[in-house]
């Protein structure tokens, strides 16, 4: 009988290991999901964030009532954009402060009182609150598309390239040597 009361012993403590390395097992694995799960919230807020900063969408559509919306002299920039944010004129304010720290408009924030729509894009309500026109954009984007152009085709245009100015002294030694000769 002393046998047979040491083999169950012995098999119930091999069904103990094996329930804790079960558990053990089933804790690690709960584990991981809950750390795949927040991985993938954090990349999915990752990405509506970036989509916000790099579209410019509006709060409400087809609003067409102002808010007046004043900004004093001393506020900073993610004041301003906690008061937009408040007042509903914005869907998220860090998006707006980024789009603001991105443009370097954060020192171009001008004090007075405005009137906002919340059909106003993000871009509609800095260019108001930053002072620019539509021909202050225009100018600077069209500037930029020259720059660009100029870049790409090596200058002005009336620069000649490497390749033409070889093959010019080529020709003036050809002559030189058939007028020596």
């Amino acid at each position: 009988m002393a046998s047979s009361t040491g083999k169950k012993r012995k098999r119930a403590l091999q069904t103990e290991n094996r329930l804790r390395t079960g558990m053990f097992y089933a804790i690690e694995i709960l584990v991981d999901i809950v750390i795949v799960y927040f991985m993938i919230k954090g990349f999915a807020w990752g990405y509506d964030f970036a989509y916000d900063v790099f579209n410019d969408d509006v709060k409400y559509a087809g609003v067409t009532s102002a808010v007046e919306f004043e900004i004093t002299e001393d506020e900073s920039y993610k004041e301003v954009c906690t008061a937009l944010y408040e007042k509903e004129l914005i869907k998220d304010k860090y998006v707006m402060m980024a789009k603001l720290k991105l443009g370097s408009y954060t020192d171009s924030i001008q004090a007075g009182t405005y009137d906002l729509k919340a059909s106003m894009s993000y871009d509609e309500i800095m260019n108001e609150i930053c002072g620019l026109t539509e021909d202050e954009e225009e100018d600077d984007s069209s500037t930029a598309k020259e720059a660009n152009d100029s870049s790409k085709t090596g200058g002005t245009g009336s620069e000649k390239s490497d390749d033409e100015d070889a093959s010019e002294e080529t020709s003036e030694e050809t002559e030189t040597t058939a007028t020596e000769e």
